[in-house]
């Protein structure tokens, strides 16, 4: 409850992904990069992995990657993916890019995250049964601009 009071309704910044995730199931080898300046869309240029993978990331593996602006953005890889010779995948995602990131940023591939806020100022719902089981719930968004 702290956490969630401490960030004063919409005006505090957290980052936050799919609790249920942590890491890819693809094999997710290698040291991920952006390849390239401004990209946009819904493919990603990335190089430093494994060479001649299959299966370097599957559909349903998330990634995330920090921006110019602050913020980090967050994705969901929505084609499996392969590694070339070279070590290099262009990846499938949605939602498209918004903000391009630099070249050579780190793909984060480990519990990725984005930046987000409470959906409303209203407080989190909380309770507790009689068996003194502790619920919360909240709802929050992607923050697409600071």
């Amino acid at each position: 409850m702290a956490f969630l009071l401490r960030l004063r309704g919409q005006s505090g910044r957290f980052y936050g992904g799919d609790v249920t995730y942590s890491s890819p199931r693809g094999v997710a080898t290698g040291t991920p990069l952006v390849n390239g300046a401004s990209q946009i869309g819904s493919t990603l240029n990335t190089k430093g992995w494994t060479t001649g993978v299959t299966g370097i990331l599957l559909a349903g593996d998330y990634i995330a990657y920090d921006v110019s602006s602050g913020l980090r953005q967050l994705h969901m890889v929505v084609v499996d993916a392969n590694s070339d010779g070279s070590g290099l995948s262009t990846l499938t995602i949605e939602p498209p890019i918004r903000e391009s990131p630099a070249a050579n940023e780190t793909v984060i591939i480990a519990s990725p995250t984005c930046v987000m806020a409470l959906s409303s100022d209203d407080q989190a719902a909380w309770d507790i049964d009689t068996a003194k089981h502790h619920g919360l719930s909240f709802s929050a968004i992607e923050q697409v601009t600071l």
